[in-house]
């Protein structure tokens, strides 16, 4: 069996969230103060 590694598995997991209904976005795109530990809300930059 071929090994699932990190980008697979990521992958996998936004597909699931894109077809149960969630928006889906990159990390590297949301403009957030990377000292906080929670994202109230999101805005694509």
């Amino acid at each position: 069996m071929a090994a699932f590694n990190e980008v697979q598995l990521e992958q996998a997991f936004a597909e699931f969230f894109k077809k149960e209904g969630y928006d889906y976005v990159h990390g590297e795109n949301i403009s957030r103060d990377t000292r906080d530990l929670l994202i109230p809300d999101y805005q694509i930059f």
